[in-house]
């Protein structure tokens, strides 16, 4: 939104047992990798083939040499490496790996809970593979009493080194206190069932979370997965390449600080109660010519001659659990969380201090948020401090605050989107870019934002309460001080931009369609926008609005309408109707012929037009119902009541108008 039009209008997330030696002979393995396609579009794409080894994927064992361990009232310290098969019941103890050789512990029917410190607990190991055996069920847990003897390992399942999960059996945790989940080091996840419920984080890593494969439901008052290392930014970071997400957490669904990356999978995250808990909204001006300000989808548009049908605009979609846009229910008969479904306090200094921890006096902690006290709570579905890269992918997200949020770029490649969000659906920093996917924003306060927008293809439908697409001034605390006059504007290789030069966009905004603090570029593809108010435009910037080729229709209701600038070489026209009208409006030449025709289902009081089809010099007449208007192409761009180019658009780039105004791009990392 362009407030700066605004001020115009108004003036406008113990008992100890050593277990024998036995080495793992993995004679009768038959280890399969799967061979997922390594996607090199991306500068910075992180790679398939470096993120697992075979290893990770094996989980086959020797049982006539491993040693058989069943679990009653003792806890279990390994301090030699091995493959261990584990088995019973424990209820109060844990496992402790303290060894410098590689451990292979087999889960096949495990039950333990602790109240004194981490069910699993690798204090030190070159590497730990844990293994869920075939159909069997294990749980590891904690209670309310939860009281760990070092206040630093707080979680159900805690190591100081690299570990690794596979198999086709399941895990259940329940963290009644704490973190589930909590690694100093890389986690690697290739296979198995997983069932989280955990008081604070999900599944938590200093380095990296790797995941192949697998079935996770997590419900978290914290942040569902989360990644972050504050002294190496090439760590912190997320990779995913399939597998099956249902995330309802209070706080983030899916958290890097550094790069986060999907391959593929089945994402369905809910986070901070959806976005009907959100507080950000649409602020609204007087209404400005006459008619309602309703919403509703248009038919696409028919040129007769080439066959042309743009895509349908989807409707009655699912919500993020599939179904009602209820966060997922945990599972019968499993213990919850005490604070379960209930807000989360402000992330403290003392959670930061309780994470994955070298040395018990070290500072490193898979939740090293900040030495400075957060003042907010982050509720983002996917969220990046570095780039978020998305190659393929299945999203249905209800979030409280952006959907797909990063403190740097974000790079769609592909993959199927149905959000639901309080805030941004897209949103980056610096640059976000949309090169194929298919992406429907049911809900959001503005839909694709960033920096730099460049949509290059996909099918993308928005539905916004506030500007469709917006370029602002960078991050979300960013975006002012630009210029109040076209005069006074100068682009720079640093200016807000938006580009479009290919796919199928359809808009419809309570705010401007495409807005811009710096200049729109449109050379190809659909682009159909409508704007409900009449505050706000089709299309707004503060440069140059060039439009050199594909197909642009925009209409809503009169008042702020802009056309294309004059620096454009297709043709564009912006007729503003004598009287707000309904129904069917038809371009023709001055030979009777059909250059253009769309039916919207809202009112409106102006079109604009812009198709390949017409050309410079020629004669036009549109009609809406009974009435004709004729024009005639003099320029490349035409107004009949001379709203061309430039003015007073606004320089707030999607700031909310109660927030508070800093002249000066934050440089801080946003939660």
């Amino acid at each position: 939104m362009n407030y700066n039009k605004y001020f115009k209008i108004m003036c406008m997330s113990a008992a100890v047992v050593t277990a024998a030696t036995g080495c793992a002979s993995n004679t009768s393995a038959d280890i399969s990798v799967s061979s997922s396609e390594t996607f090199g579009k991306e500068e910075g794409s992180l790679s398939y083939d470096d993120m697992f080894t075979d290893t990770d994927f094996d989980s086959s064992y020797d049982e006539n040499t491993a040693e058989k361990i069943t679990l009653s009232d003792k806890s279990v310290s390994i301090t030699k490496g091995g493959t261990y098969i584990l088995s019973g019941n424990l209820v109060e103890g844990q496992i402790t790996v303290d060894t410098d050789d590689e451990v292979h512990l087999l889960f096949n029917g495990v039950n333990i809970n602790c109240d004194s410190g981490a069910a699993l607990y690798v204090k030190n190991a070159k590497k730990v593979y844990v293994t869920f055996a075939e159909g069997s069920e294990n749980t590891l847990s904690n209670t309310e009493n939860f009281a760990p003897e070092n206040e630093k390992i707080d979680a159900v399942i805690y190591s100081k080194d690299d570990i690794a999960f596979n198999g086709n059996g399941s895990l259940t945790i329940n963290a009644l206190s704490g973190h589930a989940i909590a690694i100093n080091d890389n986690l690697v996840i290739t296979g198995g069932k997983y069932t989280i419920n955990s008081a604070k984080k999900g599944i938590s890593a200093n380095d990296s979370i790797r995941i192949a494969n697998g079935d996770f439901t997590i419900t978290s008052s914290a942040d569902g997965i989360h990644a972050e290392n504050t002294e190496d930014e090439t760590l912190g970071f997320v990779y995913i390449a399939d597998g099956t997400f249902n995330i309802t957490s209070e706080q983030d669904g899916i958290s890097a600080s550094g790069i986060l990356q999907t391959d593929g999978g089945e994402f369905n995250i809910t986070t901070g109660g959806g976005y009907e808990n959100s507080q950000k909204k649409h602020e609204e001006t007087p209404p400005m010519g006459e008619g309602h300000f309703g919403r509703g989808n248009g038919e696409r548009p028919q040129k007769p001659n080439n066959g042309f049908q743009s895509a349908d605009v989807k409707d009655n979609r699912q919500t993020a659990d599939g179904n009602t846009g209820e966060p997922p229910q945990m599972p019968e008969g499993e213990n919850l969380p005490e604070n379960n479904g209930k807000k989360p306090e402000t992330p403290s200094n003392t959670e930061n201090s309780s994470e994955p921890d070298k040395n018990a006096d070290s500072s490193a902690s898979a939740d090293n948020t900040s030495s400075e006290e957060e003042t907010t709570v982050s509720q983002k579905a996917v969220k990046a401090e570095g780039k978020i890269i998305i190659n393929d992918g299945s999203f249905n997200i209800n979030s409280c605050d952006d959907s797909v949020h990063s403190n740097s770029d974000v790079s769609v490649i592909g993959g199927t989107f149905t959000l639901s969000s309080g805030d941004d659906g897209f949103h980056a920093d610096e640059t976000l870019k949309i090169d194929g996917a298919e992406i429907a924003i049911d809900t959001c306060y503005e839909g694709l934002e960033g920096h730099f927008v460049e949509i290059a293809d996909g099918n993308i439908t928005i539905n916004s309460t506030d500007d469709g697409i917006n370029s602002a001034g960078g991050n979300d605390q960013s975006g002012f001080g630009g210029p109040i006059g076209k005069d006074n504007f100068t682009e720079t290789e640093d200016t807000p931009k938006i580009t479009i030069s290919g796919g199928t966009i359809n808009i419809k905004a309570d705010g401007d369609g495409i807005d811009s603090n710096g200049s729109v570029y449109i050379s190809g593809g659909e682009t159909y926008v409508y704007c409900s108010h009449g505050g706000d435009s089709a299309i707004d910037y503060d440069g140059k609005g060039v439009i050199t080729g594909g197909t642009f229709a925009g209409w809503g209701i009169s008042g702020m309408e802009e056309n294309f600038s004059t620096d454009s070489t297709q043709c564009a026209a912006m007729i503003t109707l004598d009287r707000n009208a309904t129904g069917k409006f038809v371009l023709k030449n001055s030979d009777g012929n059909e250059v253009f025709s769309f039916t919207p289902k809202e009112e409106y009081g102006y079109v604009m037009i812009s198709t390949p089809d017409m050309n410079k010099g020629e004669s036009y007449t549109l009609s809406v119902g009974e009435n004709d208007t004729e024009f005639e192409m003099s320029d490349i761009v035409y107004s009949n009541k001379q709203k061309t180019g430039g003015g007073m658009h606004g320089t707030m780039g999607g700031k909310r108008p109660d927030e508070a105004v800093n002249n000066e791009k934050n440089t801080s990392q946003e939660n």
